[in-house]
């Protein structure tokens, strides 16, 4: 069994930003209401104390009443047939990412299908699309602490840019994006910032160390023409409290404690 190494980071305010396009907001009246969730598919579950949500393949279903009857938004409003690949709830707000999948080569390749959030406990939402770089970038510089400048590569492709977690604290969301990598808003999504997380060649980064250009972020090869990090492949994130953010990926797990 492979030992992955625990990689301690802190995370800073970043100075690349992407803007994504205004929320788009709907007002839902009522939902369709069955006795059974859309499919027998569940990507996610999260419960909140009498209210279980369901992220499913066709959408996302809810239950008050232990699974009794459901209530499910696939096709209604906002919500239009993609499947759901991560909810989040803290409070009365609800964050959801939207999924689909496209054939390349006979394969099929997971896409980010945006963004939906709640401020009323789902009775109103809010739509984004997937965050992502403008066709025309290649490489962005973020700033790291006060002094280094981490070179990143711009993710600009819709396939593989898909948000397989989300976590929420107190003025942050927070979404693991797998090759769109870790990503922060503080304006519930307006602007989205690209958090710097170590290389795979380090097990430690903090503003003290001495990091000008001593890695490159990015999740695969490209433009940047340096070997590809699979600590920068996001799978998952956990906000322990508003504080401390643990980040699951493909080389192994990240812990913050500076929020």
């Amino acid at each position: 069994m492979k030992r992955f190494p625990v990689i301690i980071i802190s995370i800073s305010f970043l100075s690349s930003i992407v803007f994504a396009q205004m929320p788009k907001s709907y007002r839902l009246n009522s939902n369709p209401v069955s006795s059974l969730p859309p499919t027998n598919s569940a990507n996610d579950i999260i419960i909140q104390q009498d209210t279980v949500w369901f992220g499913t393949d066709l959408g996302l279903s809810f239950t008050t009443n232990s699974g009794i009857s459901w209530n499910n938004y696939s096709g209604n409003n906002s919500f239009d047939a993609k499947g759901i690949s991560a909810i989040a709830v803290k409070n009365n707000n609800i964050w959801v990412a939207s999924s689909y999948s496209v054939k390349f080569e006979g394969e099929d390749i997971p896409v980010g299908g945006g963004l939906h959030y709640s401020t009323n406990s789902g009775f109103t939402w809010f739509s984004l699309p997937q965050p992502k770089e403008p066709e025309s970038a290649t490489v962005d510089t973020l700033i790291y602490g006060s002094r280094d400048s981490i070179r990143a590569l711009a993710a600009t492709a819709e396939e593989g840019n898909i948000t397989y977690d989300i976590a929420l604290t107190k003025n942050t969301v927070w979404i693991a994006s797998y090759y769109g990598m870790l990503r922060k808003s503080i304006d519930s999504g307006k602007t989205w910032q690209r958090v710097i997380i170590p290389p795979d060649s380090l097990d430690h980064i903090d503003t003290s160390m001495a990091l000008n250009f001593a890695f490159d972020l990015s999740s695969s090869a490209g433009k940047l023409e340096t070997r590809e990090n699979l600590n920068h492949r996001v799978f998952s994130v956990y906000a322990g409290d508003d504080t401390t953010i643990w980040v699951g990926t493909a080389g192994g797990i990240n812990k913050s404690t500076d929020g």
